[in-house]
């Protein structure tokens, strides 16, 4: 049995109602826990209630997910291989709600024996179900408790640029290019850490516009990252670079090339040189019929 470390932030989600209406919080917010497979780590977290009625909690496991800004939401248990979600039991699953107290709820991860090594995630999702139960239509209310599991075995850190989105023509500012990033590893990147990323966007040697990456991507999990480069000229050639290290010492990059060309205003120009050839023939052609 492997005791867990209290050290991320608060996964919190809302089910309907506000948060801040909630009388019932958790604590520690986070987990972090570490176990070989065919083993059980296993720890405890707890739930505050003030001044709550006698309503009914309900505790169960769910996936954590990406979002497009790098954030984690709770979802419905998936299967993937980097999920713990579906190792996950809790003591008790369900519990009543009675004012100014303390709720234990024990955690025990069961770690299949042929579990993929490294990071693997869950939600200890704490719901309070409305008067009258789950049934009725007035939303419920949850917060989650985030479990990073690290599975022992061998590391691996690896990346992919999956896709570089850069306009081939670009009419001018701002001009957007987007570097699509999978974490093909079994560990987390931490871009904030050991792992680097940057989009850049040159004119030859010189670097016009710049983006370094931040926050974590997860195993097998892909996230976008975007730069917006607002002081584009009003014509030439350019490559964006997109680069990423994730942590190994060993750099991939992709790169796409972009024309800047004021085709708005160079059509605007034409439609105004063909209403004036419009222009001229007709008249021509009354002076001269």
């Amino acid at each position: 049995m492997l005791g867990a470390a209290l050290s991320f932030g608060l996964a919190a989600v809302l089910l309907g109602a506000p948060a801040a209406s909630a009388k019932f919080s958790v604590f520690p917010t986070t987990l972090e826990a570490r176990a070989k497979p065919g083993t059980v780590a296993s720890g405890v977290f707890n739930v505050r209630m003030e001044g709550e009625s006698a309503r009914r909690f309900v505790v169960g496991a769910q996936d954590l997910v990406p979002q497009p800004d790098g954030s984690l939401a709770v979802a419905r248990q998936s299967g993937s291989p980097f999920s713990a979600s579906r190792w996950v039991s809790l003591t008790p699953s369900r519990f009543p709600g009675l004012p100014s107290r303390v709720q234990p709820v024990e955690y025990a991860v069961r770690v299949p024996p042929r579990a993929e090594p490294g990071d693997h995630l869950a939600s200890l999702t704490v719901t309070r179900l409305p008067r009258g139960g789950a049934s009725t239509t007035v939303p419920a209310q949850a917060v989650s408790v985030r479990l990073r599991l690290r599975v022992a075995g061998r590391i691996e850190r690896s990346a992919r640029v999956a896709a570089l989105d850069a306009p081939r023509i670009a009419a001018g500012n701002p001009v957007s290019v987007v570097a699509e990033v999978v974490n093909t590893g079994n560990v987390r990147l931490d871009f904030d850490r050991a792992a680097s990323g940057l989009l850049t966007i040159l004119d030859g040697s010189e670097r016009e516009a710049r983006l370094s990456f931040a926050g974590t991507v997860y195993p097998g999990q892909r996230r976008p990252f975007e730069l917006s480069w607002d002081q584009a000229p009003l014509f030439g050639d350019f490559h964006a670079v997109a680069t990423v290290d994730a942590g190994n010492g060993k750099r991939v990059r992709d790169s796409a090339s972009i024309l800047v060309l004021p085709w708005r205003q160079i059509g605007a120009l034409l439609l105004i040189a063909l209403a004036a050839i419009v222009l001229l023939v007709g008249r021509s052609r009354r002076l001269y019929p």
